[in-house]
């Protein structure tokens, strides 16, 4: 965990869960590259509003460009290390009512994230958006 701590933590996001009922997860998510924490009512939506985050930063950068009929958001180009506004440290302090993950999105390829979820200092590698659903799903269960 340390290492994304020092190297990549714009790419992280603290998920706090306050409530779970089967695939519905609700809760509020932080990363360091924003002030203020994300409200969803739904996992969905805070892969939609990360998303938007990462493209913001341009890290991770997305292999696609979105399409769309409305007007979006501008994607910005590759940044190296977008500026932090919160340190890890107080990111940490935010705890879901009923269990906290860390997430680090290490990339953004074929339209979903590739990454890993950290729990109680175990780490879980995901390849795919679901693959991520699926172990919040399962810790979740256990909690």
């Amino acid at each position: 965990m340390n290492k994304y701590i020092n190297s990549i933590p714009f790419n992280m996001i603290r998920l706090c869960i306050d409530s779970y009922n089967g695939y519905k997860i609700t809760g509020k998510a932080y990363n360091s590259t924003i002030s203020e924490c994300i409200d969803f009512m739904d996992i969905y939506e805070v892969i939609l509003r990360m998303d938007r985050v990462f493209d913001h930063n341009g890290n991770p950068l997305s292999s696609q460009i979105r399409r769309s009929f409305h007007q979006e958001d501008t994607v910005f180009p590759y940044q190296n290390k977008p500026s932090t506004l919160v340190s890890y440290e107080e990111l940490a302090k935010h705890k879901g009512k009923i269990a906290a993950f860390d997430i680090v999105v290490k990339g953004r390829r074929n339209s979903t994230w590739q990454g890993c979820v950290f729990h109680k200092d175990i780490e879980y590698t995901f390849s795919t958006i679901l693959d991520m659903i699926k172990i919040l799903d399962s810790l979740l269960k256990k909690c």
